[in-house]
């Protein structure tokens, strides 16, 4: 093997195995796969009062409705228009069902998850954008003190929503199962296969 093709291959490698600079987080779509990875959790229904003794709520225009079971919520742009979701001990796991559709699709949503340190907010996947009642979950690779919800980049001026059968709570020791890989991880493995392809091309010509 050429030394070209020796340094290709090892700088896959090191691309494969390199971690990334964020946070781990696992997407989860399906509330049975999201449930089955965590280790203990706690479902809030929104359905009775008190709510789970673990949650307290930092909201503008969010209440609780009882008869419906959901969380009723309107996230607008501008300064303490957002919803946070606290936790009164750290938690590795959060999700729920939403939906957007009650006032008309507008802004979409963003969740982010502020860390245990107490100033740092990382983003939990990509904005939720015209969810009619669909699970959004997420695992973090690092512990987090509560749930943040705002606008997204969508049109209109306001996102109108509903929120229902909330989980939270610590995921299983030795990693969630997987779910929906993060953009880094996809451009890692992408850039790989063009290195490993380069070599095998470099390789064969040398060859003949």
């Amino acid at each position: 093997m050429s030394f070209r093709s020796s340094l290709a291959l090892a700088s896959l490698a090191a691309l494969v195995s390199a971690p990334s600079a964020q946070a781990a987080v696992t997407l989860f779509s399906d509330a049975g796969a999201f449930a089955a990875a965590l280790s203990s959790s706690t479902l809030e229904t929104f359905t009775a009062l008190p709510l789970a003794p673990a949650l307290s709520f930092d909201c503008t225009n969010c209440s609780v409705d009882l008869p419906s079971g959901r969380l009723v919520d309107q996230a607008q742009p501008g300064i303490g228009q957002r919803t946070r979701i606290k936790f009164a001990t750290p938690i590795t796991a959060w999700g729920g069902n939403f939906d957007e559709s009650p006032g008309g699709f507008g802004k979409n949503l963003f969740v982010s998850y502020r860390l245990t340190d107490g100033f740092t907010t990382k983003i939990a996947g990509p904005q939720l954008s015209g969810f009619t009642g669909q699970f959004f979950g997420f695992i973090s690779d690092e512990p987090f003190v509560f749930v943040e919800l705002s606008p997204g980049t969508g049109v209109g001026s306001s996102e109108r929503y509903n929120l229902d059968n909330m989980r939270f709570g610590l995921a299983r020791v030795g990693g969630a199962t997987p779910g929906v890989p993060e953009p880094a991880a996809w451009g890692l493995m992408i850039l790989g296969f063009g290195l490993a392809g380069c070599a095998v091309r470099r390789r064969r010509a040398l060859a003949a």
